[in-house]
């Protein structure tokens, strides 16, 4: 028999939220079981009856909702194998909170699904309900195997939503499938457009995805803002967090991050994302360019045991994330990648090296006669087609070593391969001696570029995990770092931190001044680097490094508190703001008038 109830809730997009209540019982026979009542709105299994009092004028069956709801349906299943009769003859009441409302007051015989019809009683009370009651209205034993209370299904909308890397937007597209498909719900991804395509792979859409896939899926901008969002991350925020109550409120729930485990724990859902990913990415209908990489990279012949080590580069180590300690993890400097590339053809692996930086993938191929994806892929692929290339190769190898990037992290997901950060491969104390050896004697294959070489002197000084300069290593690599990417004021910043930390304040004050006197004339100015926004704009990079200034701006040092007035600023603190402004502009001298223009 097809289940009545299955068919209404699929009919009328309901839910049962009977199993969100607390149930209760006038009594308790010898028959009963533990959480007696409760068993009515849970799954009994072959069990007869969920609930059983003893033989009493009018006993009953209650149920108090979790919250006051909207019900459509409550649907009685009797006891499935004898003794139908005892519930023949039932009063039910809806209680809203300040009076009851009988729905049925009637005699009649019913049966339990699967095998037979159970009693559907529709309550079309337009007010929100807080309490059902079912009572006998006969001096029997009362008893019924399952309780379902019907309310409208209000459909999750997933929204995949990056404005970043074509990695990260591929995660936040998979994980919004995923869970509206656990939620049965509707998913749809907005496409931004991207600026910077120089270290981006970002196209227009229709280069992406097939006519159909945007056609089904795609948002834009304009019903976006129509819609009331909220991110899946603020719901994480809340102790009991159930994401289904939130679509009352909320049009759609915007999905741009990872989906953690203990994410998934709070929030009480039991999603398999691991084995979801290949086939949910695998559902993905791709332009007729894009499909046609995806074959050709699943036809490539690699060697046996095929490793990925993912060195990156981009607007990272060229580009506008120079400026910016947050990305450094996303990177495998070149020193740590030749170690681990050494390390791995000892193992009897083979590596194939993925990044943007040719001419040092040049070096290790030559030096190492490694696979370079680059070299294996068609040479007339745009780099969107390099970049989809290299996330389906790169989820053919059996180990992806890289930072977290979100295109290894793709690779691994849909590869079902092991992701590990060299960052977590090497100790602390093992990184730092590998950087540390490189620049024994800073004699290096002209392939390897300056701007590579600072950003390995940056990863010593984060890997340390100092905020300043406190010994001659820190200093040493602070210095080289300059030394090999001058015109980054992020570096010079920092050196001026620890010029304050090591009570050299007109060393700080110094230095600070002359990058100042030439911010108009910097791309990586310090004007920037002291206003650029983090990790989706959440988080000021440099607010991380700058507390050491903080109590030189208190004591009146004027380039300390123009420092700490811009930051202060950019972070949308006013009151900080004001308050490092008026000490800069009360405590600065004529000379230093030329730069009041960055705080007015």
């Amino acid at each position: 028999m097809i289940s009545i109830t299955k068919t209404i809730c699929k009919a009328e997009s309901l839910i049962d939220i009977a199993p969100l209540g607390k149930a209760t019982q006038s009594s308790l026979s010898k028959w009963s079981k533990p959480n007696d009542a409760q068993r009515a709105v849970t799954d009994i299994g072959n069990a007869n009856f969920a609930f059983h009092t003893n033989k009493e004028q009018n006993p009953w069956w209650q149920l108090t909702l979790d919250k006051p709801r909207c019900i459509e349906y409550i649907i009685l299943h009797n006891r499935k194998d004898a003794c139908k009769e005892k519930s023949r003859k039932l009063t039910v009441e809806l209680f809203d909170g300040e009076e009851y409302i009988k729905i049925y007051d009637g005699d009649l015989l019913f049966d339990a699904e699967p095998d037979g019809l159970p009693l559907v009683l529709p309550c079309k009370y337009p007010k929100e309900i807080k309490l059902i009651k079912i009572v006998s209205q006969i001096n029997e034993y009362f008893h019924l195997s399952k309780v379902n209370a019907l309310a409208k299904h209000h459909q999750l909308t997933f929204i995949a939503m990056r404005s970043d890397g074509f990695g990260e937007r591929l995660k936040a597209i998979l994980n919004a499938m995923v869970l509206s498909e656990n939620f049965d719900g509707r998913f749809l991804f907005h496409w931004f457009g991207m600026s910077d395509n120089k270290h981006h792979a970002i196209v227009e859409v229709d280069e992406i995805f097939s006519e159909n896939f945007i056609n089904k899926f795609h948002i834009d901008r304009t019903k976006l803002n129509k819609m009331k969002l909220i991110d899946l991350m603020d719901i994480a925020k809340s102790s009991t967090w159930i994401v289904s109550e939130y679509i009352k409120e909320h049009d759609a729930i915007i999905v741009q991050q990872n989906i953690s485990a203990q994410l998934l724990k709070d929030a009480r859902v039991d999603i398999d994302f691991a084995n979801r990913y290949k086939e949910v990415f695998n559902e993905i209908e791709l332009s007729e360019s894009l499909e046609y990489v995806k074959t050709y990279a699943n036809s490539i012949q690699l060697r046996e045991h095929p490793v990925a080590i993912h060195l990156r580069a981009g607007d990272i180590i060229y580009g506008i994330h120079r400026i910016m300690g947050d990305y450094t993890r996303k990177v495998v400097s070149f020193s740590i990648a030749e170690k681990l590339i050494r390390d791995l053809l000892q193992q009897g692996y083979s590596p194939v090296l993925f990044g943007q930086d040719e001419k040092l993938l040049e070096y290790f191929k030559d030096k190492f006669g490694v696979m370079l994806s680059c070299e294996l892929s068609n040479q007339s692929f745009s780099i969107t087609q390099q970049a989809f290339f290299d996330i389906v190769l790169m989820s053919r190898c059996e180990q992806i070593f890289a930072g977290t990037s979100g295109f290894a992290t793709v690779a691994s997901w849909i590869g079902g391969c092991q992701l590990i950060d060299p960052f977590r491969k090497f100790t602390k104390e093992e990184s730092l001696e590998i950087i540390d050896l490189a620049f024994k004697t800073q004699k290096f294959d002209d392939r390897i570029s300056s701007l590579q070489k600072a950003f390995a002197c940056w990863s010593y000084f984060y890997i340390y995990g100092e905020k300043c300069a406190t010994n001659k290593k820190l200093w040493k690599f602070l210095n080289l770092a300059i030394k090999y990417d001058s015109e980054n004021d992020f570096y010079y910043l920092i050196l001026a931190c620890s010029f304050y930390n090591g009570k050299r304040i007109e060393d700080a004050e110094k230095i600070l001044y002359e990058r100042f006197l030439i911010a108009d004339k910097q791309i990586y100015s310090i004007i920037k680097v002291l206003s650029r926004p983090g990790y989706l704009g959440k988080v000021l990079t440099i607010s991380l490094y700058i507390d050491g200034i903080k109590p030189y701006a208190k004591l009146g040092h004027p380039m300390a508190a123009l420092c700490m007035a811009i930051c202060k600023k950019a972070l949308g603190n006013n009151d900080s703001y004001v308050y490092f402004k008026e000490l800069y502009l009360k405590n600065r001298s004529e000379k230093y008038s030329i730069f009041d223009k960055y705080i007015t």
